[in-house]
């Protein structure tokens, strides 16, 4: 389980990049903390120095390169019949990326050789990719005067000299070298990791070479987009300059693969994230393919230990609430995802191979058959005594774990129905009852969905659709009290703010009792709260310089 350094979820229906595109698209983050979908502003530049061995079969071409990074592009002089060396030393900086945290993390400035043609489409010489986070991670943010292996196919082509920075905000511009990082000692300090393995240190051009075989199988995709829609979905793979994809499924939101992807790898590499993404298939002449979920495994750790079929679980924005997300992270808001997207279950591996002569082609073959993750039925038994703090004439909780939900009845506030409440909703009896009901929980706490509980309230004039949610929380399931046969005292727990929704919509908090079992729950009694006043003082001992 510690072989994957991230996954990032989907747009779950907002307006993702097209399949057409070179960016990769919009999306949240897996990560289970709350996830940081600020628009955060990036440097990146670069220096094409030289290109060598450049034909392999003796004849001239008229090379040029072109580099490209999140829908940018940058295309240098064609030079006139070179063989085996052209010199560009051209540069460019692009000073207005704005991306998400989660974004930046898969991005890539790539590096293509071309041979000019005068009436067909210039032939592709070679390809060669650069991770951006990878350079902001190093000393002075940059690589300087490094020559990259380019490849077509599965084989070596040609080799081209580059110096690359990246910043953002927060860091210091990069300081001008006179010889690269040769003699950096911080530098070969950070390169002593195990992205060293994966990145190589040197700048020379006589880098020790490994080929590898990279097979990444996605076994199933599970409720994509959340189980409410359908959609035409297919796979892709796409490292180091490779893409592969899978035949496209229709009207499913649901896939079983038993095909996997081959890719050819040669080290050094100067990228380390494999990007997994799931589309949906536009129909004929209407519209472009969109992204429906999309992830990233590491390279590094692969190649160190193989990983066995795991799931892992997304989460978005459901669209009725939020059509469009990019306006979120566009305004600046920091958003945590607060609707389950789907899931997918995934095994990955890297073998060695002896010289790259033996490297095969990139292909989609045949995938063994493997065990999936155990998993067991769950009880979960949930009630809700009171909600504070959230304006509205009439308000429910909903709990929920993957596609599964339910709600307990709506309730009055202490003000009544006329009016807009005074912020309490008391839960007598059954009404704050959830029934319970089993799910299918894996064994492997890193595979197991989240909880998510969700407030809905009329709040009459204030929101225009009757019930709406306004206020929501996403638990671990181990965060559950175990099921000890009688319950235990509720807790209060403090819902989050719905991004898209005014700042003056508090959401409230719920006092409630949750807990789960491995066994069948048939009776269960609602445990006797008795309010206890209390009095709050604060004090403001100083306050200087206000505005």
């Amino acid at each position: 389980s510690g072989v994957v350094r991230c996954i990032v979820v989907g747009t779950g229906g907002a307006s993702p990049r097209r399949r057409s595109g070179r960016a990769p698209p919009r999306c949240g983050s897996r990560r289970m903390a709350a996830v940081d979908t600020t628009r955060r502003k990036y440097v990146v530049g670069f220096t094409v120095h030289e290109a060598r061995e450049l034909s392999s079969d003796g004849s001239a071409i008229d090379p040029l390169v072109v580099v490209r990074a999140m829908a940018r592009e940058y295309k240098t002089q064609v030079k006139k019949d070179k063989l085996q060396h052209a010199k560009f030393e051209e540069s460019s900086i692009w000073s207005d990326l704005h991306l998400p945290d989660n974004e930046f993390s898969m991005a890539c400035i790539e590096f293509e050789l071309q041979s000019a043609m005068v009436f067909t489409r210039n032939e592709v010489v070679g390809v060669a990719k650069v991770q951006l986070a990878m350079v902001r991670k190093r000393p002075n943010h940059s690589y300087n005067n490094k020559t990259l292996q380019l490849t077509a196919a599965t084989s070596a082509t040609a080799k081209l000299k580059v110096s690359v920075f990246c910043y953002g905000e927060g860091d210091d511009p990069p300081k001008p070298q006179n010889d690269g990082d040769h003699n950096d000692e911080a530098a070969a300090a950070q390169m002593e990791d195990l992205s060293a393995a994966v990145l190589g240190t040197g700048g020379g051009d006589h880098q020790a070479t490994q080929a590898y075989h990279l097979f990444v199988h996605v076994h199933r995709a599970q409720h994509l987009g959340g189980g409410k829609g359908t959609f035409n979905p297919y796979i892709t793979c796409e490292f180091n300059g490779h893409s592969l994809s899978l035949a496209a499924a229709t009207k499913a939101n649901s896939i079983n693969n038993d095909e996997l992807f081959k890719i050819p790898v040669i080290t050094p590499l100067f990228a380390d994230s494999i990007v997994v993404r799931v589309w949906s298939k536009g129909s004929w002449g209407s519209r472009s393919d969109e992204v429906i979920v999309q992830g990233r495994l590491s390279f590094s750790l692969l190649r160190m230990h193989a990983m066995a079929p795991r799931w892992f679980n997304f989460y978005g924005f459901d669209t009725d609430e939020v059509p469009d997300p990019a306006q979120l992270t566009s305004a600046g808001e920091s958003a945590e995802p607060n609707t389950y997207m789907g899931r997918l279950l995934i095994s990955a591996r890297v073998t060695k191979v002896q010289s790259p002569e033996e490297l095969h082609r990139p292909a989609v073959i045949k995938g063994q058959l493997l065990e999936e993750p155990p998993a067991a039925p769950m009880t979960f038994v949930v009630d809700v005594f009171e909600i504070a703090g959230a304006v509205g004439s009439q308000a429910f909780i909903k709990f929920s774990i993957g596609k599964k939900g339910k709600k307990t009845k709506a309730v009055y506030s202490d003000a009544g129905l006329l009016s807009s409440g005074s912020g309490r909703f008391v839960f007598k009896g059954k009404d704050g009852r959830i029934e319970a009901f089993e799910a299918n929980i894996d064994a492997d706490p890193d595979n197991q969905l989240d909880v998510i509980l969700s407030l809905y309230v009329d709040q009459g004039g204030m929101l225009p659709r009757g019930f709406e949610r306004i206020g929501f929380r996403r638990l671990k399931i181990s965060e559950l009290r175990d099921w000890t046969g009688s319950p235990g005292a509720p807790q209060w727990v403090a819902f989050r703010r719905m991004a898209h929704l005014p700042s003056r919509i508090e959401p409230g908090s719920v006092l409630i009792s949750m807990f789960k079992s491995d066994h069948q729950i048939k009776e269960r009694g609602r445990s006797r709260n008795t309010a206890i006043p209390f009095e709050v003082r604060a004090y403001i001992i100083k306050a200087r310089n206000l505005n």
